[in-house]
């Protein structure tokens, strides 16, 4: 049964088989550990298949409700929360693939007898490559969002001038185009190769490359680095918008504006209210990014090193441990589904671009309808004289 286990973790590559227990030395053997470990396995499955299919679809309404904004696409942060949707929506995609073909790890046997990722070695490889890539580009898009927002913030007077949508098509651009390329290592580390009798699974065939890639793009990548750098960033802007506040009451307690400057006033109050809407999103990602995402990247290195630092390492502690990681695994996964609520709780432009999106398709599908019920009578109206006659 240990041995089962062993094998099944370090050999494939299925949603259950989390990288991080590919180092594990002491695998769990007591029964009550093993019936410990299965039951965090399934329960995983289970929410991620809530988690997936529903990120899916908010990541969808996010895409669109953003490009079909005209307030919102005209700034350079609403391009960069479309480039964000899009990232979050490969990476569900390639994470719902692999979820499909989550496997007992007991047995081996999918929950759900799905195996093209298993015996398609393009599929594999699409798979491992989509996820990595859009892992990464969704990190340092975050940061660019929040690096972007903090110039608004610091510099207000020449963000107009840093902070153009130009540069920010460039600047998502070469986002994409590195974090892909340094997520396309499973192209060439990962393959359907033979598993045990008459077997074949998406498993690592290159091991050393394959783990000094995972550390350098992934661990640090789209972990570590990121990480500190939000941190850092979000500490800044939440300094910067309560000196902003503190500046603007003190000038606002020394002027009395004149008629023409009540006019000028409420024209950048709008512009004001967007700008700090825009804001208000940012630190909602900025800050569930951190919430959600760095408990993942301490589980990680505490489990992957769990044996040096704790001697002697217990199978007790060593299932825990994991069992740690793998709940926060599904943590740090649930950031990339939960934006869209981010943005309907703290932007009302958001909302109501949503809101007249959701009463334009009602009012399309009533014209529809209606247009179908008039088609039919009219088609009665044609075809009831003939009735008539025939019947005489």
């Amino acid at each position: 049964m240990a041995a089962a286990l062993t094998t099944l973790a370090t050999e494939t590559l299925p949603y259950a088989a989390n990288e991080s227990l590919a180092s594990n030395a002491t695998p769990p053997t007591l029964s009550s550990l093993v019936l410990q470990y299965q039951g965090i396995w399934y329960g995983c499955f289970v929410v991620m298949g809530i988690i997936l299919p529903l990120g899916l679809i908010c990541n969808t309404l996010s895409f669109v409700v953003f490009v079909t904004s005209k307030a919102l696409i005209k700034t350079s942060t609403g391009h960069y929360l479309v480039a964000l949707s899009i990232a979050d929506w490969l990476f569900l995609v390639g994470d719902f693939i692999r979820w499909l073909h989550t496997a007992s790890p007991l047995t081996s046997d999918f929950y759900l007898d799905v195996d093209f990722m298993f015996t398609n070695d393009v599929v594999c490889k699409l798979t491992h490559f989509v996820r990595y890539g859009s892992k990464l580009a969704s990190a340092w898009t975050t940061v660019a969002i929040t690096v972007e927002r903090f110039i608004s913030v610091r510099w207000p007077l020449h963000a107009h001038q840093m902070s153009t949508v130009s540069r920010a098509r460039l600047v998502i651009a070469a986002t994409y185009v590195t974090c892909f390329t340094l997520g396309a290592y499973p192209l060439w580390t990962v393959a359907v190769a033979p598993y045990g009798p008459e077997k074949t699974a998406c498993r690592i065939v290159k091991p050393l490359s394959y783990k000094t890639w995972s550390w350098v793009s992934l661990r640090i990548g789209s972990l570590l680095l990121p990480g500190i750098l939000m941190l850092v960033f979000t500490g800044l802007i939440v300094l910067s918008l309560a000196k902003a506040k503190d500046q603007r009451l003190t000038r606002l307690s020394y002027r009395r504006p004149s008629p023409g400057a009540r006019i000028n006033n409420s024209v950048h109050r709008i512009k004001h209210n967007v700008q700090r809407q825009l804001t208000a999103i940012l630190l909602a990602v900025g800050i569930s990014f951190i919430l959600l995402r760095l408990p993942y990247t301490v589980t990680y290195y505490l489990n992957n090193y769990k044996k040096h630092i704790w001697k002697p390492m217990t199978k007790t502690r060593s299932v825990n441990m994991y069992t740690i990681n793998k709940v926060a695994d599904v943590v740090a996964t649930s950031n990339y589904a939960i934006n869209f609520f981010l943005y309907c709780f703290c932007g009302s432009a958001f909302r109501g671009q949503l809101k007249a999106l959701t009463c334009s398709w009602r009012s399309n599908r009533h014209k529809s309808s209606g247009y179908s019920a008039t088609a039919s009578f009219s088609l009665s109206e044609r075809t009831s004289p003939y009735q008539t006659r025939s019947r005489s």
